[in-house]
């Protein structure tokens, strides 16, 4: 590989909430701990996005800087033309600082104080928090998991959930955080046609959608239905590691909805260096992106070939997309919270997964996005935790 994805890298010292605040849930942590809970890569930043950043700040002006240049619209439009094959105006993109702030925004520019918003639970925990936080009912569409720990969509209940006429807003999660799916043209299809038939607006978070496995194919399903009223989520915060930066892109299906959320703005302003960590990222850092998708399947082989090993009631399957780990640790302990807990004071982080919601209990989220040597040791802790019960 041109890249050492091995590297260790220090991020204690950082402000780091991955590192430095041990995560979600309250755990033990200390300065030997090792982290999977946040959802971000412990990998060296692309070089073209570095350089990027260093020239900008070359320029020694860091003013009001205006993000919605055609150079800046063309990188984003281009990057998912040729990744996704899917063709959209630059001019129905409007900026923001995160992709949960554009959901958000559409949420409240959307719907009223007391309508639902449909959710697929479990599903990352922002979701629920959004919807309650703005005084929207959150309705809960219940994944279906197999014996195989494979996730589907109860179609029936969710057409039920779309038909009531309260429910005016249906956030998709494109791939989805945490199970790990990622759709099918005949199940996006059908979100998309059923949020359609009852007037509902569909908003999609595809802030995982280059993190797919090799081979793999992620949709975007606004371009499976460009005519309807779909807003769509997209960042290069997950795909180069750059959430810090806090940039992220809403677009729109047409002019009329982009109005309805954003107003008529003509110009936004944007931090300079993250412009320029975005312009590093699409145009220069194709090639980085797909080495990490390669060292990320190879670390999830060897998740699954240790725990078969070592931790074979474990439950896991290999994600289709993102670089987290669902795994069913209940044959150990049903108690998810417990069992983080009892992971921290072993001197490992991991997710909870009570906090996705339904269907949750019982699992951890594991991120995988970090040295295979991490990973491994990672995993002999766990397996402390474990002997112990």
């Amino acid at each position: 590989m041109k890249y050492n994805f091995d590297e260790f890298i220090n991020r204690i010292g950082t402000d780091s909430e991955k590192w430095e605040s041990g995560g979600h849930g309250g755990v033990y942590f200390d300065e030997n701990s090792l982290s999977f809970s946040i959802a971000d890569m412990d990998f060296a930043l692309a070089p073209a996005i570095d350089k990027a950043i260093r020239d900008r700040l070359d320029k020694k002006i860091l003013g009001y800087t205006e993000v919605c240049t055609n150079e800046y619209r063309s990188s984003v439009s281009n990057w998912f033309a040729k990744r996704f094959g899917w063709n959209f105006d630059g001019e129905l993109m409007y900026t923001v600082e995160g992709v949960m702030d554009g959901v958000r925004l559409a949420i409240e520019k959307l719907t009223d104080v007391g309508q639902g918003v449909v959710i697929m639970q479990p599903v990352y925990p922002p979701f629920m928090g959004s919807v309650s936080k703005l005084g929207r009912k959150i309705v809960v569409n219940q994944l279906v998991c197999d014996e195989n720990n494979y996730y589907t969509i109860n179609f029936d209940q969710l057409e039920s959930q779309l038909a009531d006429q309260n429910n005016k807003m249906m956030l998709l999660c494109s791939p989805h955080n945490p199970v790990g799916r990622v759709w099918t043209s005949d199940e996006l299809c059908k979100i998309a046609d059923l949020c359609h038939k009852y007037g509902v607006y569909l908003v999609s978070d595809e802030i995982h959608c280059d993190l797919v496995r090799v081979g793999a194919e992620h949709i975007p399903v606004a371009k499976l239905r460009p005519d309807y009223d779909i807003v769509t989520c997209v960042s290069p915060s997950k795909t180069f590691n750059i959430a810090g930066l806090q940039m992220a892109n809403m677009v729109f299906a047409n002019k009329a909805l982009k109005a309805k959320v954003s107003g008529l703005v003509n110009m936004q302003c944007a931090n300079p260096l993250s412009i320029a960590a975005h312009l590093g990222a699409y145009n220069q850092s194709e090639d980085w992106l797909d080495e990490v998708k390669v060292y990320l399947d190879g670390n999830f082989k060897f998740l699954k070939e240790w725990l078969s090993t070592n931790l074979p009631k474990i439950k896991y399957r290999v994600p289709e997309g993102t670089y987290l780990a669902w795994l069913d640790v209940s044959a150990y302990n049903a108690d998810s919270e417990k069992f983080a807990k009892d992971c921290g004071f072993g001197g490992i982080i991991v997710e909870q997964g009570d906090v996705f919601g339904e269907g949750g209990k019982g699992f951890i989220r594991f991120n995988v996005a970090t040295p295979r040597s991490v990973i491994a040791e990672g995993l002999e802790r766990m397996k402390k935790v474990i002997e112990k019960y």
